[in-house]
């Protein structure tokens, strides 16, 4: 089981990655620094809320983006990043009571630097 500072290093390794995927995907060297903002706990690992650092700190709406929180499971050691199709807290429970419907990318294991929807 992972603590709660495991988790949050594997959080800010997903950050990076999403950091890497968004400037590949723009044709950038980078992209914009994300940060946590709010960490969550819960029964199944730490839900965590992120934006754009520059954000955070200039409240500059220019640096704003619609992010949506994702999970770091203590027992498994992968993320789960919600969608926007609803509310989180309502994927959240959905999920613990398996009922959430994944994606081709909903998680993402640190480990093997994959996503799958198992």
């Amino acid at each position: 089981m992972l603590t709660d500072k495991e988790m949050l290093e594997i959080a800010k390794k997903y950050l990076k990655k999403m950091e890497e995927e968004k400037a590949q995907e723009l044709g950038q060297e980078t992209f914009n620094e994300l940060m946590i903002h709010k960490t969550v706990e819960k029964p199944l690992g730490n839900v965590y809320y992120f934006c754009i650092k520059l954000f955070y700190e200039t409240l500059d709406h220019k640096y704003r983006i619609n992010a949506t929180p994702f999970l770091v499971e203590k027992e498994r050691r992968r993320v789960l990043h919600f969608g926007t199709h609803y509310d989180s807290d309502q994927q959240y429970e959905d999920y613990k009571n398996g009922d959430y419907v994944t994606s081709l990318h909903s998680f993402w294991y640190l480990d093997e630097d994959r996503y799958s929807h198992k």
